[in-house]
């Protein structure tokens, strides 16, 4: 309970020391990060979870995510991840520095504006500097432009109309065909009593 409960007032104290209504919102790995920085009875369990992403190769470009991934295993290597990246920046660049990256969160600036301000560089080059201390691979962003939408093909309606014309689909006539009258059936005929 106290693990829980130190987590959800560290999200209150930081979401009133940066809240501003006109900027975005914060991005949940940083909130999260936070909170679990906060948490005074943290588990191994967050740990762990780093650590099976690090060495399965999964380890998620959070800091470029708005919000939290779908699949429970992921959120568990999501929060791992959101802790270590937060006790990467408070311990290799102190906690001044983490405190004027969330005035410029407050102030509106956007993440990569933020972390260039208060670290030097963007968020590629800070991720890429925490994913080295954790032994995981380099993040490579995917190329904006190899990675347009596709269309989705979709079928060509004609005109259609009742008298044929050139470049239009005729309805066919709905004229049924003659029926056939049944014709009687022959009635036997009754055979007298004797």
């Amino acid at each position: 309970a106290l693990g829980t409960t130190s987590h959800e007032i560290t999200h209150i104290i930081i979401h009133r020391a940066t809240y501003n209504p006109t900027a975005q919102n914060m991005p949940s790995w940083l909130s999260e990060g936070l909170a679990e920085f906060g948490n005074l009875h943290q588990t191994v369990g967050y740990d762990l979870a780093l650590e099976f992403a690090v060495n399965t190769d999964r380890v998620l470009p959070i800091m470029f995510m708005r919000g939290q991934p779908s699949k429970g295993e992921d959120i568990i290597i999501f929060y791992g991840q959101a802790r270590s990246i937060i006790r990467w920046l408070v311990g290799a660049f102190g906690p001044d520095k983490m405190t004027e990256f969330l005035s410029y969160i407050k102030r509106g600036d956007d993440l990569d504006e933020a972390f260039t301000n208060a670290y030097g560089g963007d968020r590629v080059a800070v991720s890429n500097l925490w994913r080295e201390t954790i032994g995981a691979i380099e993040y490579v962003p995917p190329s904006t432009e190899t990675s347009k939408p596709t269309p989705v093909p979709q079928r060509t309606l004609g005109l259609f109309s009742l008298t044929p014309q050139a470049g239009v689909q005729t309805i066919g006539s709905q004229q049924s065909e003659p029926t056939a009258t049944p014709s009687p059936t022959p009635q036997p005929t009754p055979t007298p009593i004797t």
